[in-house]
Order: C-alpha cells, then sequence, then structure tokens
C-alpha cells in the first residue's frame, strides 16, 4: 500500500470519516515521503476487544463501563 493511501485511510476508514479534501492528503503523504513527517502504523486494540467493550457497555450504563476502566 503507497503512502498515500496509508493516510487516506486514516482519514476515509470509517462510518465517522473526517472529510478532509485530496489536496490534504496529498500533502501529508509528501511530507512523510520527504522525511518531515514520521508515519507508523501500531495497534491500540483488536477487533475482539472492541467489540468486548461495546458488549459491556451495551450491557451497563456507559458511566458503569467507564468506572471499571
Amino acid at each position: 500500500m503507497s503512502t498515500i493511501d496509508k493516510i487516506r485511510a486514516i482519514f476515509y476508514s470509517s462510518a465517522h470519516a473526517f472529510t478532509a479534501s485530496e489536496e490534504l492528503v496529498q500533502e501529508i503523504a509528501f511530507l512523510v515521503d520527504e522525511g518531515y513527517l514520521h508515519y507508523e502504523e501500531f495497534s491500540i486494540s483488536t477487533k475482539e476487544e472492541y467489540l468486548e467493550q461495546i458488549e459491556i457497555i451495551s450491557r451497563k450504563g456507559n458511566y458503569d463501563a467507564e468506572a471499571e476502566a
């Protein structure tokens, strides 16, 4: 996957996608490719952990779920 595709995926990867312009995506990709910005992917969670948290929140109130975290 090219840098521009990776950057585009950050802004347009969900139902609540940030409506960035293509020009902005191209500028960020340029800065990454030229070494002015560093881009590194890392996992913050798994899909299974996400679904587990959604299940906990749906069973309890949002306040209760945050108190357990």
